[in-house]
């Protein structure tokens, strides 16, 4: 395995950064964001992230407010010509987050991302038994993190629960008792 400096470079200096802004995004950063997600990177239609040998690519659909040379409506990404397809009308910001709660009632009372609240992200971590849920929670509240929802039985069959860590990122920890992670 060959070392990249500039890669390596690019995560040691890799940092959290909010600063919440009503300026347009420039359109060579969400260029280059769908292309990092899902573009195309040889003839034989590779893609920038695994897809199990092009088998299961993701269709990209985005929602723009503020993109500059972007009227605002929900897009879908065209990997083949990585440009972008109109195939819905702007939805108000408002929806869009209670969009992004989904099916996490409990987050509706947290503060609006600028405000430094729920940003519609969660990430998840996956272990192998319920106890390790339990396990991974009281860790993360030990280690200064904060804890949003206990762990429960879930409707899908699985344990899960969710904390906040020092840097506002939301973490979802479950158990999924249908995947084996021994």
């Amino acid at each position: 395995m060959q070392c990249s400096e500039s890669l390596v470079g690019c995560i040691g200096a890799r940092r959290s950064i909010r600063q919440y802004s009503k300026a347009p995004l420039p359109m060579g950063f969400l260029s280059q964001l769908l292309w990092s997600a899902q573009g195309i990177t040889g003839s034989d239609h590779e893609r920038t992230v695994p897809s199990a040998g092009g088998l299961y690519p993701l269709h990209l659909r985005i929602s723009v407010q503020r993109v500059s040379e972007v009227d605002p409506g929900i897009y879908e990404y065209m990997t083949e010509s990585h440009s972008l397809k109109l195939v819905g009308d702007r939805v108000p910001e408002g929806t869009l987050y209670e969009l992004g709660i989904g099916d996490q009632p409990w987050l509706i009372g947290v503060a609006m991302p600028s405000q430094g609240g729920f940003s519609g992200i969660t990430l998840a971590h996956n272990v192998a038994s319920k106890s390790e849920v339990d396990a991974v929670l009281n860790q993360a509240v030990s280690a200064g993190a904060k804890l949003i929802k206990p762990a429960e039985e879930v409707f899908w069959g699985g344990y899960s629960g969710y904390f906040q860590d020092p840097e506002g990122h939301y973490w979802e920890v479950a158990y999924n008792p249908y995947q084996d992670l021994t």
